[in-house]
């Protein structure tokens, strides 16, 4: 929070417009230290099987709390001149207000998830949008360094804050919209009775955390494959207590996954402890073209998997 005073001095180099005083550079020591200590508490917590409540509770607070105030304390005024990409380096306020806003709605949007049983894990555009905001403050901190001594009309550093912003809002959109499967399911009237509720596990973490999946698993064969979606049924089952459960990884794209192309999809059923899974190759489409083409063939495999058994 002490970078976002307007100190004049002392400057480790340069001056006002081109240096770095000493007290952001400390703020941007403190900030970087308090970044790895959350990627590496989090890394433990989840290695040594460490994982509470609390920490489940406090975690996200805390990472919002480091980056928001941050995004506060440097935001540019509305009127900076083109929308602030040129000129003193901040972050354009249009930018602050999208990444707030977008962590509101997806906080809320996962509450809500929850009072129905659904549980949405952050995806890699979640992740991405992440590092992207860190680098941003980061070179924020730094006052444009080292862009500031190419002579560019342009600051580098704005446009990467705007980068984090768009992404921002783009991950998420991919947040609202998982769990496809389970809300085509809970749009049937009366499903309730046999529907218990659904794990949307979009990061690597939360398929070992929530669904049990073993890491050697993915280590081996990358969370696309059908061992990896062998174990998603086998412990989503165990976790919602289920006689029949439905499991689904794969990728959607844009681009490759695990050496897997656009469109390789696996599914995994489990019954009464019992476990297949299939493959299913959907070609280049677009990303809900895929997602809405899995559940449909998903769901005729299920009612004929079930058929079978009975």
């Amino acid at each position: 929070i002490c970078g976002g005073l307007n100190f004049t001095g002392p400057y480790l180099w340069g001056n006002e417009e081109t240096g770095v005083s000493l007290i952001r550079f400390i703020a941007f020591v403190l900030f970087i230290a308090a970044s790895v200590s959350d990627f590496l508490d989090g890394y433990l917590a989840r290695k040594l099987n460490l994982v509470t409540t609390y920490g489940k509770f406090m975690d996200p607070i805390a990472d919002k709390l480091l980056v928001d105030s941050l995004l506060i304390f440097y935001a540019l005024p509305i009127n900076q001149e083109a929308f602030g990409f040129v000129g003193k380096t901040g972050i354009p306020l249009v930018f602050v207000v999208i990444m707030i806003a977008r962590d509101l709605v997806v906080d809320a949007v996962r509450m809500i998830a929850m009072e129905k049983n659904i549980v949405i894990a952050a995806s890699w555009f979640g992740k991405t949008k992440t590092v992207l905001q860190m680098v941003a403050i980061s070179l924020v901190l730094l006052n444009n360094w080292p862009f500031v001594y190419l002579g560019w009309s342009v600051n580098v550093t704005n446009i990467i804050c705007a980068l984090a912003g768009i992404v921002s809002l783009a991950s998420g959109g991919e947040s609202v919209t998982g769990g496809l499967f389970a809300s085509s399911l809970a749009s049937i009237p009366g499903v309730s009775s046999v529907f218990k509720g659904a794990l949307v596990t979009y990061a690597i973490e939360i398929k070992e955390n929530v669904c049990h999946v073993p890491c050697e698993i993915i280590d081996k064969y990358g969370v696309v494959s059908s061992e990896c979606a062998y174990e998603m049924a086998k412990h989503g089952a165990q976790v919602l207590n289920t006689d029949v459960t439905i499991s689904f990884t794969g990728n959607a794209g844009p681009l490759c996954l695990d050496d897997k192309p656009v469109g390789t999809i696996f599914v995994g059923i489990c019954y009464k402890n019992e476990v297949q899974t299939f493959k299913y190759e959907l070609g280049n489409r677009s990303r809900n073209e895929i997602r809405e083409a899995i559940v449909l063939e998903s769901i005729s495999l299920l009612k004929k998997f079930l058929k079978e058994k009975d």
